[in-house]
């Protein structure tokens, strides 16, 4: 979640929570800030953000996420919203404090970050929060597209059958045109090591990943996350590698 953007949202939604209990408060009669337009207005712009608010409570804390849905049965029910907005909101701006007190400093990974051959397929179905198929869609383009193209071959065979010819150790032959990193001295067990690493670490996420998900395996999101995150480095291999042909 992106803590600088909730924080935002919350502000606004607050604002206009403040905004609607003041009109409330400036009339006279009980209940006619109802036909006030002004307050319309508050009304429809707080039905317009509320789910969205809702779904950065339950991402953050559920015991704010019911306050925040409790409503009382009497006068402005909304005005029992600022509360827990207020809570949450000092609860995220002082997230970074937090984590520094208990410790929890560790790296987060940023999708969007992620290599550009493994996000752009992937990100209009993760944002609507279809992980499985953005995960699916995701290796489908890097094994069966991305990775022919590099290659400059038909798309033949399975998926981990053409990652292990990719990067096999093994001199190219005229139908199988061979991946190499730069910088390892050739015959070096550095250059074995790397080849093989990445054929191995390519037929595992070809098998684990690809054929897994195209065939209905539904992983929630922090492995949808940690699988597209493992894409994205085999991803890279291949974009940084050079061809080697017959």
């Amino acid at each position: 979640m992106d803590t600088e953007l909730a924080i935002e949202t919350l502000e606004e939604y607050q604002a206009l929570l403040h905004e609607g209990l003041g009109i409330v408060k400036a009339r006279a009669d009980q209940f006619g800030y109802l036909r006030d337009p002004n307050f319309q207005r508050v009304e429809a712009e707080l039905n317009a953000r509320v789910l969205l608010v809702e779904r950065i409570f339950e991402e953050c804390d559920e015991i704010l996420a019911i306050q925040f849905k409790n409503h009382p049965r009497v006068g402005w029910t909304r005005s029992s919203e600022i509360e827990p907005i207020e809570m949450l909101l000092g609860l995220l701006r002082g997230r970074d404090r937090e984590e520094a007190i208990f410790g929890e400093n560790a790296p987060r990974l940023a999708a969007a970050s992620l290599h550009p051959w493994v996000w752009t397929s992937a990100v209009s179905l993760w944002d609507s929060g279809h992980y499985a198929d953005a995960v699916n869609r995701a290796s489908t383009g890097l094994f069966d597209v991305h990775l022919p193209q590099k290659l400059d071959i038909a798309k033949v065979g399975g998926a981990d059958d053409r990652i292990t010819k990719a990067f096999s150790p093994n001199a190219p032959t005229a139908t199988e045109p061979r991946l190499r990193f730069s910088g390892v001295a050739p015959g070096s067990s550095d250059w074995t090591n790397a080849h093989e690493g990445a054929m191995y670490f390519g037929k595992g996420c070809a098998k684990g990943i690809r054929n897994v998900t195209a065939h209905g395996s539904r992983p929630n999101e922090q492995l949808a996350l940690e699988a597209l995150a493992s894409l994205s480095l085999l991803a890279r291999w291949i974009d940084e590698c050079t061809v080697e042909k017959a």
